[in-house]
C-alpha cells in the first residue's frame, strides 16, 4: 500500500513538470510502466508472505499433531479403569538423644520404673488414592 501510494505521488509529480503534449504521453507511460513495476513487486511480496504464513501455519499444525499424539500416548500408557491405587511406605527414623519410656511403679516395692527406650523406630504406612 505505501509502495502504490508513492507511486501515484511520483505519477503526479511527473505529470506536473511536464510542458508538452507529447511530454505528457511520455509522463503517463512511463508513470503506468513504473506502476506495473511497483504492483508486480508487491504482487510477489504478497505471494512470498503468503507462503511464509502457509509453512508457519503447517509447522505450527505439525507441532501441534505431535504434541496431541504424545498426549494420546500418555493418557492411553494406563486403563481408564485403574484409577484407584494402593500405596506402601515403609520407613525408620533414628532418635539421637535418649529417650525414656513413660514411667511406671513396681507394685511389690512401691518402686518407680524409668527405663530407656528405642533409638530406632519403625513405622509402616498403607494408604489409597483416587486419581480422577
Amino acid at each position: 500500500m505505501k509502495n502504490l501510494i508513492s507511486l501515484i505521488c511520483l505519477s503526479i509529480t511527473t505529470i506536473c513538470y511536464a510542458q508538452s503534449p507529447s511530454e505528457i504521453k511520455e509522463a503517463i507511460k512511463h508513470a503506468e510502466a513504473e506502476k506495473q513495476k511497483q504492483q508486480a513487486k508487491l504482487d510477489s511480496l504478497l505471494v512470498i508472505d503468503q507462503k511464509n504464513k502457509l509453512t508457519l501455519l503447517r509447522d505450527l499444525n505439525k507441532q501441534k499433531s505431535e504434541l496431541d499424539q504424545k498426549i494420546n500416548q500418555l493418557g492411553s500408557t494406563e486403563p481408564k479403569n485403574n484409577r484407584i491405587s494402593f500405596v506402601l511406605g515403609i520407613g525408620a527414623s533414628y532418635v539421637a538423644n535418649t529417650l525414656h519410656q513413660n514411667p511406671s511403679v513396681n507394685l511389690n516395692n512401691n518402686n518407680v520404673i524409668i527405663e530407656k527406650a528405642q533409638k530406632v523406630k519403625t513405622n509402616v504406612t498403607f494408604g489409597v488414592v483416587y486419581t480422577p
